[in-house]
Parts: structure tokens; sequence; C-alpha cells
């Protein structure tokens, strides 16, 4: 099976050693790096994926694929650019977890007056483990 010459075009445009082979045992296209020896001539498997990133079926070769070697040729050429928009990343993923925190803390706060009612300090519970002990 041979990829369509537009995509072929497209993919040289990317690294001239770029190009896309059958593979018949998994039924799927493949993007390889000619002149790099072993398995390490591979560059994309094409599929389709879920969430976590399992194959879940055939993908054609389209723009799609080009979009996804090209940003891949990016970062390789520019890893200063990846390093940064990982940390980026980070930084979300950091912030959405500290304001995970402070709802459950608020949460822990609430749930403790109503516990104890007026007899609760006013001092927030920061220092309050929640420990599940389970049923005896």
């Amino acid at each position: 099976m041979e990829p369509l010459s537009g995509f072929t075009r497209d993919l040289k445009c990317i690294d001239p050693r770029y190009y896309a082979k059958w593979n018949d045992r998994t039924c799927r296209w493949e993007i390889h790096c000619r002149h790099t020896r072993g398995p390490h001539s591979l560059i994309m498997i094409v599929c389709k994926k879920d969430e976590d990133l399992n194959d879940i079926g055939y993908h054609p070769l389209d723009a799609r694929v080009i979009h996804a070697l090209k940003l891949g040729k990016y970062h390789s050429d520019n890893p200063e650019a990846l390093i940064r928009e990982v940390d980026e990343a980070n930084e979300d993923l950091e912030k959405e977890a500290d304001e995970e925190a402070e709802m459950a803390q608020g949460d822990l706060n609430r749930d403790l007056k109503r516990h104890y009612g007026k007899s609760a300090p006013d001092a927030t519970y920061k220092n309050v483990v929640m420990v599940d002990l389970g049923r005896r």
C-alpha cells in the first residue's frame, strides 16, 4: 500500500528523510526516518487514540498527521520551546491543585463548624488531617 503523493510531498517538506510505510501486521501507517538504523527509524505509528493514549483504530494519512509531525519536529529542533510549554502546563496543574486543596480545606472547616457548632473556634483548621478509620 502506498501513501497518496500529496501526503508524501508534505511529509518531505517537514524532513526529506521521512517516509510513510504500511505495516501489514498491525494494519497501521508508520512514519520512519531514512538513514536511521534499527528500530529507532520509527517516528510515529498513525492511529486513533483514546484519552489514555491507547490505540483504538485505524487513522488515515491526512493533514492532522502532518500537523503532529510538524509539531514534533519543531519540538525536537527547539527543545527550549518544549521545556517552556511543559513548564507552563505544570504551572497550570499546580494552580489547579492548589485551588482544589483550598476548596477541600473550606469544606473541612465548614463541616467541623457544623459538627462542633458554636463551640468550634473561629480559626481555620489547617492542621487537621482527615483520616477514614472505617466502621467497627
